[in-house]
């Protein structure tokens, strides 16, 4: 894909094919063809119509490396690697003729073509950054029980304890996500609807890697950044990390605008959970206040059933249910009108009935009513009162 003039940009790209009878002819110049010194093909993509936009104009060809008018003009090498071992090609293409069977897919759907491969690659690399950061982690470990300072291992220093307390904690999320990616992959077959977590996990990927070899080096001292070691080749592979298969930069701002595109902005300007947006009209003494009780069944909100793949079915967890045959109960979706009437006076929620949820459950739809550390809403359900008090980080319940 990527050109002398446009990586991310594929506007600017200037390589294109056109048809001659039962062939394809190839013009133009591409950049950073990994591995092509040692291929025995070229996938290369190139505009067969100038006149569409860039993401329907483009088409992929399988070109193989001994075709008259290919020419290797020089291989790069990473920043981790010897000179004369690089493997990151400038390739001239230049009047190379191929049939039309080369082909790659249908004319015009390049794009669809390179996100297949796109959208695993960037999964792949965060994979292999856990297996990588696991290892600087072992070693982390191991080095700070076995070298001693004055007398004391490393191991009993705070600053080396908290080192390795931070990069299990970052490396154990890091973990859950890109598993958790990959089974949306799986369950979705699809990875334009998984693009956000593919994106997410993948502008992770450098800063998980840095963070945990960084803390690694400097607990192995100089010999950390020495060839003895593997970290400082670890270490130097965070930034390639943060540029192949698409820079962070672009993978931020294509996580960013998935999220907003479920949210409207608020009429009056005011956030909608602020206690102004909330203050309700004054009831006249002739109209007083009900007592909240059940909602009527034709207003429940149903949910939609969502496995997650972090709940074991097989296993029953308390507050569950036997009617979906070992499915965990969905979350709870609670929206504005639920709590829309908050006030100190009467901070209570109304939760459809049926069966008991899980404190997942409610932890999950006390998370979506956004409320500040100190806030009081008691949960109402049939038969039962949660009363949750949000304290930092922790949830208090009394049931009643």
């Amino acid at each position: 894909m990527t050109e002398p003039q446009g990586g991310v940009d594929v506007s600017g790209f200037g390589t294109t094919a056109v048809r001659d009878g039962d062939e394809w002819v190839v013009n133009g110049w591409k950049f950073f063809s990994s591995n092509a010194r040692y291929a025995g093909f070229c996938i290369v993509m190139a505009y067969t119509d100038k006149a569409a936009w860039p993401h329907k104009g483009m088409s992929m060809f399988l070109v193989p490396t001994d075709t008259p008018g290919l020419t290797i003009e020089r291989d790069l090498a990473l920043i981790h690697e010897p000179a004369d071992e690089g493997s990151e090609a400038y390739i001239h293409y230049d009047d190379v003729r191929v049939p039309a069977t080369a082909l790659l897919g249908e004319e015009g759907r390049a794009f669809e073509v390179a996100q297949v491969r796109l959208g695993g690659g960037r999964v792949h690399h965060a994979m292999r950054t856990v297996g990588l950061a696991q290892r600087a982690l072992d070693m982390m470990c191991e080095r700070a029980l076995s070298r001693t300072a004055r007398g004391t291992a490393l191991a009993e220093r705070e600053t080396v304890q908290s080192y390795i307390a931070e990069s299990y904690a970052q490396l154990t999320q890091f973990r859950l996500f890109v598993l958790r990616t990959a089974w949306l992959i799986d369950e979705t077959q699809d990875h334009a609807r998984c693009r956000k977590d593919i994106s997410a996990v993948k502008f992770l990927t450098p800063k998980v890697l840095h963070d945990i070899v960084q803390r690694a080096i400097q607990v192995h001292g100089a010999l950390g950044v020495t060839q003895d070691t593997p970290l400082a080749r670890m270490w130097v592979t965070a930034p390639v990390m943060g540029l192949v298969d698409g820079p962070t930069e672009v993978h931020l701002r294509q996580v960013a605008r998935q999220p907003l595109k479920e949210y409207e902005p608020s009429d009056s300007g005011w956030p909608t959970t602020s206690r102004r947006a909330l203050k309700r009209p004054a009831r006249s003494s002739a109209s007083p206040e009900p007592e909240p009780g059940p909602v009527p069944r034709s207003k429940r909100v149903q949910s939609p059933p969502v496995r997650d793949p972090t709940v074991n079915p097989s296993k029953k967890t308390a507050g569950t249910s036997d009617t979906a045959a070992g499915e965990p109960l969905p979350p709870l979706r609670l929206t504005p009108d639920h709590w829309a009437g908050l006030t100190p006076d009467r901070p209570a929620v109304i939760v459809p009935g049926g069966p008991v949820p899980t404190y997942g459950q409610l932890a999950r739809s006390w998370h979506s009513l956004g409320l500040a550390g100190g806030d009081r809403v008691a949960i109402v359900m049939e038969n039962r009162v949660e009363y949750l008090i949000a304290a930092g980080t922790s949830t208090r319940t009394r049931s009643g």
